[in-house]
């Protein structure tokens, strides 16, 4: 059943978890690994050495959380996180490819968008729908450039947008 609520009623029905163990960051693993194929940049399987090193290697420049149903059973639900790198803030969202479609991206994406104080960036690639999808229904994210993917998957041409704060 798709999420037609608003974020502070989604809010309720969501624990956030700020990953701060190895093991929280080998569920963020995870998850990208299972949808990698639709990743912007490194589209490949993420080894836990890699991610290890990926996770010591950010320290404080990364913040990230896991989404899990705040319900017993506690399914994870999906990923996101925010990335300093190259003086601006990067938005990472990762949702299990079997709960794709239920509206859990969007409001991870709200979500970690709204703990940011400056501009959001974003990079997906054409193919991916989804994610498309997402950042044009959100409204106050603008398509900023469109160029070929550098990871060696052929000529994948990514979009990059930016999302103003609320101010």
């Amino acid at each position: 059943m798709p999420l037609k609520q608003n974020l502070a009623e989604w809010a309720k029905t969501i624990e956030v978890i700020p990953v701060t163990t190895a093991q929280h960051s080998e569920i963020v693993r995870q998850i990208r690994n299972a949808g990698y194929i639709n990743l912007a940049h490194e589209a490949r399987i993420l080894s836990r050495r890699e991610n290890e090193h990926f996770w010591e290697e950010q320290g404080a420049g990364i913040r990230a959380w896991i989404y899990k149903r705040a319900e017993p059973s506690g399914t994870v639900i999906g990923v996101g996180s925010l990335r300093e790198r190259d003086g601006k803030t990067w938005a990472f969202v990762a949702v299990p490819p079997h709960l794709h479609g239920y509206g859990y991206g969007t409001h991870i994406l709200r979500d970690i968008t709204e703990r940011s104080e400056i501009d959001v960036w974003a990079v997906t690639r054409d193919r991916n729908g989804p994610a498309m999808g997402i950042h044009k229904s959100m409204g106050g994210w603008e398509e900023v450039s469109r160029e070929p993917a550098k990871d060696g998957a052929g000529e994948i041409v990514t979009q990059v947008y930016r999302k103003v704060p609320h101010g």
